[in-house]
């Protein structure tokens, strides 16, 4: 474990294979084979994976600005009388998935290529991740205010058992100008912006990384159309997993929720 503190008092978090060789034998006097070497790093703890990129530019406490922003909207909304435990909460986004992807990696006997589709085509889709409501999901032709604004009454047509709607998007120009704003009001729908540079902290990322994995393992893509019909699919599929925004839940939501407001929000986790 003294190798472990040793590097833990690093001012690096992440290092290669030959970095922990040479850390190995000089902290030990050892030096492992390169074929053994990775069962060592892993009895001492260590992880092998690929590290998820964080801009430079996000806000460093984006985590607690966004519970701050949740709790103003869910204040907000009670001071207009609305109860929270009928107000449906989800995550919205779009994505241009394309007609191949190289992200899955497949078994093959030998070092085998694949055939795939190099069209420059993209299925520009809108998809909502409801916490407590309906899912959503649609091709989209553009981003432009115009399209955002023709979405909002098929989400709230999807909710009418509730009082209103919280969407959780980003901060694209188009969805913060005043007539998409407006839009969403008039269908009791309230917007809350992400924070910049922290896709991380909207779940239904995790269903875009998981299509776009579903594009890889499927290979030769025939058309556009094939495409979309096959991303709305795995949007559903994949949507059906409660486990998508469980630990948002845990981490955001239910801290930025007054005390014993909006149960229903748990009964998909539960």
């Amino acid at each position: 474990m003294a190798f472990v503190e040793y590097l833990h008092a690093q001012p690096l978090a992440h290092f290669t294979r030959p970095q922990l060789a040479t850390a190995l034998r000089e902290q030990t006097g050892v030096t492992y084979h390169p074929h053994y070497l990775p069962v060592v790093l892993h009895e001492l703890g260590l992880r092998y994976y690929k590290p998820r990129p964080v801009s430079v530019r996000r806000a460093p406490q984006a985590k607690e600005a966004l519970i701050e922003r949740l709790k103003a909207t869910f204040d907000g909304l009670q001071a207009m009388g609305y109860d929270l435990d009928r107000v449906a909460f989800g995550f919205a986004d779009e994505s241009s998935p394309q007609l191949s992807a190289n992200t899955a990696r497949l078994w093959s006997i030998g070092k085998a290529e694949r055939v795939v589709n190099t069209d420059k085509q993209r299925a520009n889709t809108f998809g909502f991740l409801a916490l407590n409501g309906m899912d959503y999901c649609q091709p989209l032709a553009d981003s432009s205010a115009e399209s955002f604004r023709a979405l909002f009454p098929k989400i709230r047509a999807l909710h009418g058992d509730y009082e209103a709607v919280v969407v959780l998007w980003d901060n694209l120009p188009a969805h913060k100008t005043v007539a998409v704003e407006a839009a969403a009001r008039r269908h009791q729908i309230y917007l809350v912006y992400n924070l910049p540079y922290a896709p991380d902290l909207n779940p239904i990322e995790g269903v875009w990384k998981g299509i776009k994995r579903r594009i890889s393992e499927w290979g030769l893509m025939d058309s556009l159309d094939q495409l979309r019909n096959l991303v709305q699919g795995w949007f559903i599929e994949l949507t059906a997993s409660s486990s998508l925004a469980k630990q948002w839940m845990e981490d955001i939501l239910l801290r930025a929720l007054p005390p014993k407001s909006a149960i229903s929000f748990c009964k998909p986790f539960s």
